[in-house]
């Protein structure tokens, strides 16, 4: 499950351990303070691709960024692949046709066929749902680890 509050308070802590403020994070992301602040306060939630961007920025687990587990773990993050294709690769893995995926993880079969062609990517909190329902973590859904 996906909860806000928690991954607004990783990113805070982690910014201030690293000694950055809002400006100097958003230079480093390559976006605007404008919008680093509006995470940090919870008015908007980072793409899938910026919040792997920070998650390797700060060297840690999607899951520790997003208050799903309370340690990160010191590993070399792979790329992700484009998630359609890591998707279709999950559904092969874990036995489910598109249809069955839909059906029982509740997603809609248009969503789940925007992300499968490319057309679109998930939000964190569809991330997290997919993880919570094939029970893996977050990184694993995206192929980091």
């Amino acid at each position: 499950m996906f909860d806000i509050s928690l991954f607004i308070e990783r990113l805070k802590e982690l910014t201030e351990t690293a000694g950055l403020n809002a400006t100097a994070l958003a230079k480093k992301l390559g976006t605007t303070k404008a919008t680093v602040s509006r995470y940090m306060s919870g008015k908007r939630v980072p793409s899938l691709r910026m919040f792997v961007h920070i998650a390797n920025y700060f060297g840690v687990t999607s899951d520790f960024l997003l208050g799903r587990e309370n340690e990160s773990y010191d590993i070399v993050f792979k790329s992700c692949p484009p998630f359609g294709e890591r998707l279709n690769f999950l559904l092969g893995k874990y036995g489910f046709t598109k249809y069955a995926f839909c059906r029982q993880a509740h997603f809609n079969e248009d969503t789940v066929y925007g992300w499968l062609k490319g057309k679109y990517e998930p939000e964190i909190e569809s991330i997290c749902r997919i993880a919570d329902f094939l029970g893996c973590t977050a990184d694993y859904v995206i192929g980091r680890e």
